[in-house]
């Protein structure tokens, strides 16, 4: 089904808040957003991911994509990279917390990270991330405006965007709601987008459309613009 009937689907009902009740047939996710201490590089959290890994899929949690960033427009400079991993339920990640050998890398965790930054979210799939590695996406977060949020309003300006993306070849390529901050200071959400992007030539092309940029205006009244994020990042 293309994203833009889905989109109107899950809106017809969707009512956006606390993650609906597990077993109503959405994916559960797990959003990384990753925040290395000094000193630290990306070879060191691939390093702890090749530990930590294994001990999550015990429990059915997998990591299916990590995504580095390549230019951050709009958020903290410092976010380092955004793994993307799947959960079977809430309690899965309960579980690998809890789990003796996840528990024994807790001085690589503080060694590596900045723990504070550091940001998880649990969230709930519209329409599943398509990750392919060595492919570029934009990743844009977006926080809603409590006093000038309207959903109907929202839905035209998700499908007004997919609309001109599409026409610079940028496609939209996973949708997550109801997003969930469990801990961190980092961007704070209630949607995630991710959309491939076939080189920064179509990239400037789509920022600098006119139609995009018309747009600015429903943006900055139904979303939240501090603590945000939006950039291009590279797929591992």
């Amino acid at each position: 089904m293309h994203f833009k009937a889905l989109l109107l689907i899950v809106f017809s009902f969707f009512l956006i808040g606390p993650l609906r009740a597990q077993g109503d047939g959405s994916q559960l996710y797990l959003l990384d957003f990753v925040f290395l201490n000094d000193g630290m590089t990306l070879g060191d959290r691939t390093a702890y991911n090749a530990q930590a890994a294994p001990i999550a899929e015990r429990y059915g949690v997998n990591l299916i994509a990590t995504l580095d960033p390549l230019n951050i427009t709009d958020g903290p400079d410092s976010l380092a990279r955004v793994d993307i991993w799947t959960l079977p339920s809430q309690q899965a990640l309960v579980q690998w917390g809890a789990d003796p050998d996840y528990i024994a890398l807790g001085s690589d965790i503080a060694r590596i990270h900045d723990i504070r930054n550091l940001t998880l979210y649990v969230a709930e799939s519209v329409l599943s991330p398509n990750v392919a590695p060595g492919t570029a996406y934009h990743l844009e977060l977006l926080t809603f405006a409590e006093q000038s949020w309207n959903r109907e309003a929202f839905i035209n300006y998700i499908l007004s965007v997919d609309e001109i993306a599409e026409t610079h070849g940028i496609i939209r390529q996973g949708s997550l709601s109801g997003l969930n901050r469990l801990t961190g200071d980092g961007p704070t959400a209630n949607w995630f987008s991710l959309y491939s992007v076939p080189g920064p030539t179509e990239y400037a092309a789509m920022a600098e459309d006119s139609r995009m940029t018309a747009l600015n205006e429903t943006r900055y009244n139904l979303f939240v613009r501090e603590n945000a994020l939006r950039g291009a990042f590279l797929a591992q």
